[in-house]
């Protein structure tokens, strides 16, 4: 009994290991990256951020605010979190677009990112200034919705102790000695030392809360984390590309699959980062009963689509770059049940007498890096939105993105591993959620209003050899 015991016990060790040197989504939403695949500052609502440091020691972290077409830089600034500390902020709507605000003390670069002045509010805009060309539409309503990501870059070391203690918040009820982390960037600065930071140790987690005030709901989610993004400290100014997903060392994932946790290698660590987030299909629930005025609708972004898609190329596992419309769309197929096993396709690119979409029934290609599925009306304030009108009340609709494959055809959308396992995932990397809000007005002279949110279900394609057993064809070769 005491040899299993050890036995088990080094399995146990080796998996962790295993674990903690490959890029994985972290079940416990702790991580070192966290994506939020939504904020909306549209139609009457605002987005409430949260980010925390969960360990005894000061992060600094790279945060990016993306408008949902094709993830253009709307907000970009460092943070730096103190042991424990928690940092918030709001994205509300203005005339021009949308603005962040805080009240929140936390140190960041360029300074005072979204800080209110002397009691008045000097926000932050969500700006165009990334954007090009200039010929891009650039519409308030583009930086009222889209997508955030945060990665960590690095642990500032002991040694900093003027730096540290001018990042600590103890005892101070305002931003005072956040003028260290500027200094720390000038010229000679300790942030040009290398030995000032060492490398990412995870710990973060975040949440999202979405607040319409008129409507008095509340819909909150937690981000996605992502673990062991990089065995190295990344840390730089903002408006430089690093870190990102390109930068994802080593290129090795930890994929959960039928038989368990798989390691797999692959030829980039942005391969190795997509692969994490491969879907064959996405699933949720939905309702849009008119006796109790209820809605849904899903937000889905695809975390890597913008290092994969450009004008001029599209990369695997993405096949349509990016066309005039600012448009990159790739048309999975749509399937809705009701709660009585009746099923729809939309978009079916094989027939199926006993699934014939109904006249009504619309759809739209995701064609944005992040989007809205809209489930219940035509109109809305969401930017190229897709429109899906079920004639059921109430069930679960399904996005395959392996339409191909189960009509026989060879898969649009393959990732291959590279290590001896020669692996291969079908699917295209992408995360969301599901709201739903149920509207009674007033009950009893009391609000009665309910909202909340779920996460998207879904998992990859992951097949032993490149062969398609229909075709006989090799797929990747």
């Amino acid at each position: 009994m005491k040899h299993i015991i050890v036995a088990v016990y080094a399995l146990l060790l080796l998996f962790t290991s295993q674990l903690s040197q490959a890029i994985h989504i972290n079940p416990n939403d702790s991580g070192q990256v966290l994506l939020f695949p939504a904020y909306t500052a549209a139609e009457g609502q605002s987005t409430l951020l949260t980010i925390v440091n969960s360990k005894n020691e000061s992060k600094a972290l790279r945060v990016r605010i993306m408008e949902g077409v094709n993830s253009k830089i709307v907000l970009e600034f460092n943070l730096y979190l103190a042991p424990y500390d928690h940092w918030s902020a709001l994205i509300a709507s203005t005339e021009d677009g949308a603005h962040l605000g805080t009240a929140d003390f936390s140190c960041t670069y360029p300074g005072n990112i979204g800080m209110q002045k002397l009691g008045s509010a000097q926000f932050t805009p969500l700006r165009f200034e990334h954007f090009a060309p200039a010929s891009d539409d650039q519409g308030p309503e583009r930086v009222r919705q889209g997508h955030i990501e945060v990665f960590e870059m690095g642990v500032i070391d002991s040694s900093q102790t003027e730096l540290l203690a001018g990042i600590s918040r103890k005892g101070k009820l305002s931003n005072a000695g956040c003028e260290t982390v500027a200094a720390a960037w000038q010229e000679g600065g300790a942030f040009f030392d290398e030995a000032s930071l060492s490398k990412p140790s995870g710990g973060l987690h975040g949440t999202a809360s979405f607040i319409h005030v008129a409507d008095g709901t509340n819909i909150s989610y937690n981000a996605t984390a992502v673990g062991a993004f990089s065995d190295r400290v990344i840390h730089t100014k903002p408006g430089h590309e690093s870190p990102s997903f390109v930068d994802t060392n080593p290129a090795t994932a930890t994929l959960h699959s039928n038989e368990g946790y798989l390691n797999l290698d692959f030829a980039s660590g942005l391969e190795a980062a997509s692969a994490i987030f491969m879907k064959e299909k996405l699933v949720g629930d939905f309702v849009r009963a008119g006796t109790i005025d209820a809605s849904t609708r899903w937000y889905l972004s695809y975390p890597t689509r913008r290092h994969h898609v450009s004008t001029t190329q599209a990369t695997a596992p993405f096949t349509q770059k990016i066309d005039t419309e600012l448009r990159s769309c790739e048309s999975p197929d749509y399937l809705y049940y009701n709660r009585e096993e009746q099923g729809v396709y939309i978009n079916s690119r094989y027939a199926d007498p006993l699934l014939t979409p109904p006249p009504e029934a619309s759809i739209g290609t995701t064609c944005t890096n992040s989007m809205v599925f809209e489930l219940n009306k035509d109109t809305s304030e969401y930017k190229d939105h897709p429109v899906l009108r079920p004639v059921f009340e109430n069930g679960y609709i399904v996005v395959d993105f392996l339409y191909n494959t189960r009509a026989g055809k060879d898969p649009a959308h393959i990732l291959k591993s590279i290590d001896t396992q020669a692996k291969i995932l079908i699917g295209l990397p992408a995360i969301g959620f599901s709201t739903q809000i149920y509207v009674n007005g007033s009950v009893g002279g009391v609000l009665a209003n309910y909202a909340g949110a779920m996460r998207l279900i879904g998992k990859p394609a992951i097949k032993d050899a490149c062969l398609n057993q229909a075709s006989g064809r090799q797929l990747c070769d």
